[in-house]
């Protein structure tokens, strides 16, 4: 079973307008310099990825590249930039995509502690009710994964065996990157030893303390979402080679981080370059099933108990 562990619901009515513009003048001044784009086609690309409110075209690209499921990261900036959706209406709008497409989405929740908007005990309904199959935290919205505005969150992943991602790396100019340092997640992962954290991006940016992190603690996994669409890291195929040769395959989760892998090809494409051609980057056998799949499903919450899903209701 192929499982894609990070991607988003590619709408601009869950992403700021902020954020996208933010992420087009990155995108934008990589490339500039190495003359390779104008700044009005990185705009279009950005606004043509995110126009898939309802992710009818994922599931298309899914079926394709023959990814039976994905997971969708559903990020909270709503403390960061005003107006954008916090973790109530962002699990309304994902429990809609998953009754559209039964068994193909499974929902990582945003949240962020400072947010007066909702609480823990609005966290454990969610996963009382089978909507959130996990939490992803921005921390450069401007906190710390170990912060202790977090830990009673932590304690209801804890009871619920929600895992946890946590965005690590650069991001949207517009946010700070020093919350970005995936040593910040060191406090929570010795603090709730029992709760799984997911590095996003964990393969890309530092990976090297990644890997360190998921040697020494037992309940840190990483993801490769964005690796083989991020500008500047080279032959990615060589780099994801070595990494899944540095004792870790059992604590690496493959990600596109769709819809910026659309740019690339699309998960046709991607799946192609990893396992397809004549010389891929895995080969059949037990460590390529697990970092195809193996290892989020060993992750995510038993939902065979759930049936049906029910209104989200509060």
């Amino acid at each position: 079973m192929i499982v894609d562990g990070h991607c988003h619901l590619a709408s601009t009515q869950l992403i700021p307008d902020e954020l996208i513009a933010g992420s087009v003048r990155n995108v934008t001044g990589q490339l500039r310099v190495r003359g390779q784009v104008e700044p009005d086609s990185v705009e279009r690309i950005f606004r043509r990825q995110f126009s898939d409110d309802t992710a009818d075209r994922l599931v298309e690209q899914m079926d394709v590249a023959g990814v039976d499921m994905a997971v969708l990261m559903a990020p909270d900036f709503s403390v960061r930039i005003p107006g954008s959706p916090g973790m109530l209406a962002l699990a309304t709008a994902h429990e809609e995509v998953r009754r559209r497409h039964p068994d193909r989405f499974r929902v990582f929740i945003g949240l962020d502690p400072r947010s007066e908007a909702y609480e823990p005990g609005d966290l454990e309904r969610l996963a009382q009710q089978h909507h959130v199959d996990g939490v992803k935290l921005y921390p450069p919205c401007g906190f710390s994964p170990s912060d202790r505005l977090m830990y009673p969150y932590y304690e209801v992943c804890s009871r619920y065996r929600l895992p946890v991602l946590v965005h690590t790396g650069p991001t949207a100019d517009c946010l700070d990157f020093s919350w970005g340092d995936p040593l910040l997640l060191g406090g929570a992962v010795r603090d709730f030893p029992e709760v799984d954290f997911i590095i996003g991006h964990g393969a890309l940016f530092s990976w090297d303390r990644c890997v360190v992190l998921a040697r020494e603690r037992r309940n840190v996994y990483l993801d490769t979402a964005g690796l083989a669409s991020a500008p500047g890291i080279g032959d990615w195929r060589q780099h994801l080679r070595h990494l899944l040769a540095l004792g870790v395959g059992e604590r690496v989760v493959f990600g596109s981080d769709w819809p910026l892998a659309r740019a690339m090809g699309g998960l046709p494409w991607l799946l192609n370059e990893l396992t397809g051609g004549a010389d891929p980057v895995l080969r059949p056998g037990p460590a390529t099933d697990l970092f195809l799949g193996g290892n989020m499903l060993r992750l995510l919450p038993d939902r065979r108990s759930a049936g049906a899903t029910s209104e989200l209701t509060r």
